[in-house]
């Protein structure tokens, strides 16, 4: 398997068949978006928030028809040679064996170019605070969408801080549901996640979205702007906090039991060794609750919000991305200092 996957970086087929079969997906799925308010979030959504960067835009179909295999090929061929190639084992295995496949098949591979500055160091920005950007779709006129967010961090450096920022989310979403079920008298279920992107050092955001009635977007607007202000400037009560903490504890708890949990927290740490003691066991979870966080103050400002977002009339109950990763500081001791040496000698072995 791993020549196999070797293989697959060092000779390519560049067989022109997937990429026909990609564009043909990749149509009719851009002509189902319109149909539903969560359609429209999932076309234009990142988008919308990446201050309209080329980058992160849902191909149209006319960007479909232009593509070739010949395209696809002269564009990727070049990447696929370039940066590290990162292997993480979990299991049971023996080291000195699996060190010594590596080095015949990934270790192997040709020395391999460094991306360039530019690329490396290219910011994902987020737009200016402005006008609400309004969407319409094709579906049931009484059902929408709406999306606000802030702009947080991101980066390894202040990767505690994404933690924190978790907690944070958490207590943001808990206000936000019982507002809009006060004020709006539905059982509104909305979705507030914090997005801090560790492989790049901009890009992170704080976005509530909910789907709601039409004529429902002011209230849940005024609130989550509300709720807000009152999280960057008033401190979270010891009885509230608590009943946050104690579900993420518990779930970092038994997530952390598991090889697929250190897997994603080792990501990349082969390139950058600060992953590495993030890792270590003092609990990233205080029982007290935590100094109100200096970054999230600073971007609730007026001036500082932006991309605020909504889709009017029609649409189903859309599911929200997935949920951000909460690395553990709260596992076992033991344990966790078996992955933690594990991880060391890891890095050592590459």
């Amino acid at each position: 398997q791993l020549y196999l996957f070797a293989a697959k970086l060092a000779m390519p087929g560049w067989d022109p068949n997937p990429v026909i079969r990609a564009k043909a997906a990749g149509k009719l799925a851009y002509e189902s978006y319109g149909s539903n308010p969560g359609g429209i979030l999932q076309r234009d959504l990142e988008y919308l928030v990446r201050d309209s960067d080329p980058r992160f835009r849902t191909p149209t179909p006319e960007m479909y028809d232009a593509a070739t295999p010949a395209g696809f090929r002269e564009f990727w061929e070049p990447l696929l040679a370039q940066g590290p190639v990162e292997v993480l084992v979990f299991g049971e295995f023996d080291k000195a064996e699996t060190v010594e496949a590596l080095s015949r098949t990934f270790g192997a591979l040709a020395p391999r170019e460094a991306p360039s500055a530019a690329v490396l160091e290219r910011a994902v920005d987020f737009p200016e605070a402005g006008a609400t950007v309004v969407r319409h779709h094709r579906g049931d006129a009484n059902q929408a969408a709406a999306v606000i967010a802030w702009p947080s961090g991101a980066g390894v450096e202040n990767l505690r801080e994404s933690r924190r920022l978790e907690v944070l989310t958490s207590l943001f979403n808990n206000r936000l549901m019982d507002a809009m079920r006060e004020h709006a008298g539905a059982s509104y279920s909305p979705v507030v996640r914090s997005d801090w992107p560790s492989d790049v050092n901009s890009g992170g955001r704080i976005a509530a979205l909910a789907q709601l009635r039409p004529e429902d977007v002011p209230v849940f607007f005024a609130e989550a702007e509300r709720i807000a202000k009152e999280l960057a400037s008033a401190p979270v009560g010891e009885d509230e906090y608590n009943r946050v903490v104690e579900p993420l504890r518990q779930y970092v708890s038994r997530a952390s039991t598991g090889n697929l949990f250190w897997l994603y927290q080792l990501e990349g740490a082969t390139v950058d060794a600060r992953r590495i003691p993030m890792l270590s066991c003092c609990p990233i979870i205080r029982r007290r609750p935590p100094p109100i966080c200096r970054r999230w103050r600073r971007n609730t400002s007026d001036r500082a919000k932006a991309g605020v977002w909504r889709s009017s009339r029609r649409g189903r109950k859309w599911s929200p991305h997935r949920a951000a990763r909460m690395p553990s500081r709260d596992a076992e001791a033991g344990h966790c200092n078996r992955l933690f040496t594990l991880a060391k000698q890891m890095l050592l072995a590459t």
